[in-house]
């Protein structure tokens, strides 16, 4: 088996196994926060994405598995989905199943530069008032996005020939 196949199927497991993390992330948030009238529909959208987005990685990452063409297009997404990091007083966005590596640099009241590593997963989308502008980039999904888009290009070859 070549090295992209082991590739492919280790994008696959850690988009399995990094939902079902996801879900239990999920699962705890839902049970620990607190909201009233005015922020539950908020809250309603906020886990709705989140789950969302951990239903779109289990199903990407049981197709890339099968090695089902969709299995590859739904995993390019949630591989994208994955890169960014952005924190602000305003929106937040940070999302990894699986693994991730990310530098970034941020500025609360002075400028730093840092990296951080997770296994398991990560789920933040919405707001938080105290938090400082930070961004970055997740190194893991950049690297597994050009594995499964190199993969695709190599699958549409051999088909075209």
């Amino acid at each position: 088996m070549p090295l992209t196949k082991y590739l492919l199927k280790l994008i696959a497991i850690l988009e399995i196994v990094g939902s079902l993390f996801g879900f239990y992330i999920l699962y705890s948030m839902f049970r620990s926060v607190s909201y009233d009238e005015s922020t539950f529909l908020l809250y309603v959208l906020l886990f709705s994405a989140l789950g969302a987005v951990t239903v779109l990685a289990l199903v990407a990452g049981i197709l890339l598995w099968k090695e089902r063409r969709l299995g590859f297009a739904l995993s390019v997404l949630v591989q994208a989905l994955q890169i960014p990091i952005f924190t602000s007083a305003i929106f937040e966005i940070q999302l990894m199943f699986g693994v991730g590596i990310w530098p970034y640099a941020a500025m609360d009241g002075q400028f730093k530069l840092g990296m951080d590593i997770n296994f398991g997963a990560e789920e933040d989308l919405g707001w938080r008032p105290e938090a400082p502008f930070s961004f970055g980039v997740n190194l893991v999904a950049v690297y597994f996005l050009y594995v499964l888009l190199r993969a695709m290009a190599e699958r549409a070859r051999l088909r075209s020939a």
